[in-house]
């Protein structure tokens, strides 16, 4: 292989015959790769502008790169923008080559060429809230679409660049994910885990950090955790009609669906609220969200009952009513502030 052919790839000016005698020989070895990672940035230090790039630069240098790799009609090597911030906070650029590896078939997270929303200028990314007793629904980029419960948060980007779409997600919300086989969506939770997903309808929720969870109908995800750690992520495979807890240490717990657990997961997308033998803790928090009011238990003896209902347009008083009904509890209800105690 020569050196002149390396440099026209890295430059982006070979024919499709070329591109892929330099593919075939980047994936014969890891010095194979390695030397064409080096000779790689040092073209790019050789190149370096004396100004630096500002952000929006950036930004559309990522844009363009995506774009054009998209016009190719065969499969083109994957390179990778980063961006540094020296102390006096100016941009510079170092290029590397990656290329996904495989592990038992799985796509690997730290393999991908990925443009994580920090990179992004703010003014391109878009973040959407629901306030306590709102929900809305987004359409992403791809096509995606979330469906976000009350108190939840989702921020995401103009358009995906890079090998992924990245977006990150706190709440509770119902994605419906468009399929792609070679860029997966990855959602950053803020906690020690992130979803990987290629396609799929599934149910996030992360209000109890200690114990997020996911709920599969259809297709496929893959959670990572230990992402935040010093050591490899771990990677766990989830598939259709399971629901899984995942705690802060990063231990996964999957538990097959039956019908009662599948209605009930997915009842709030529908305008329902269900408990089935749920502590009060957790119904109280619930209620919260659902109906935008506060709640103030009175007397902690009363946190030990757990409630079995199914609501659907009851008010807040309606539904206290209900609770009353089926435990030791009394409220009352003033200034949009719910006070329940024993009886």
């Amino acid at each position: 292989m020569t050196k002149e052919l390396l440099l026209k790839h890295i430059m982006g000016e070979t024919d499709n015959a070329e591109e892929q005698k330099v593919n075939l020989w980047l994936s014969e070895s890891d010095k194979n790769r390695k030397y064409y990672a080096e000779l790689k940035n040092l073209l790019v230090r050789e190149s370096m502008p004396q100004s630096t790039a500002s952000a929006e630069e950036l930004y559309e240098f990522h844009t363009k790169m995506e774009e054009k790799k998209h016009l190719k009609k065969e499969k083109i090597s994957r390179h990778l923008i980063f961006a540094y911030a020296s102390a006096a906070a100016a941009v510079i650029f170092a290029a590397f080559a990656l290329w996904p590896k495989e592990e038992s078939g799985k796509l690997q997270i730290e393999d991908l060429v990925r443009v994580a929303l920090t990179d992004i200028p703010s003014e391109y990314v878009h973040t959407i809230y629901t306030e306590n007793g709102v929900k809305a629904k987004t359409t992403l980029p791809d096509g995606s679409t979330v469906l976000l419960n009350s108190g939840s948060t989702i921020s995401y980007p103009d358009k995906f660049i890079g090998d992924t779409r990245e977006i990150s997600f706190s709440g509770e919300g119902y994605f419906n994910v468009v399929s792609d086989s070679l860029k997966p969506m990855i959602i950053k939770t803020g906690h020690n885990l992130d979803v990987m997903v290629l396609g799929t309808e599934f149910n996030l929720k992360t209000f109890d950090s200690t114990k997020i969870e996911t709920t599969l109908y259809q297709g496929k995800i893959t959670l990572i955790t230990g992402a935040k750690s010093k050591g490899k992520p771990s990677y766990t495979e989830v598939l259709p009609n399971t629901k899984s807890y995942i705690s802060n240490h990063g231990t996964i717990k999957l538990q097959q669906m039956d019908k009662i657990t599948n209605t009930a997961t997915k009842a709030w997308t529908k305008g329902r609220i269900i408990f089935n033998e749920t502590p009060l803790k957790q119904v109280v928090e619930e209620l919260e969200r659902w109906h935008g009011v506060r709640i103030i238990v009175t007397d902690n003896s009363i946190l030990k009952y757990k409630i079995t209902a199914d609501f659907n347009s009851e008010s807040i008083v309606q539904i206290a009513d209900l609770i009353k009904l089926s435990a030791m509890i009394d409220y009352k209800y003033k200034n949009n502030i719910l006070y329940l105690s024993g009886r």
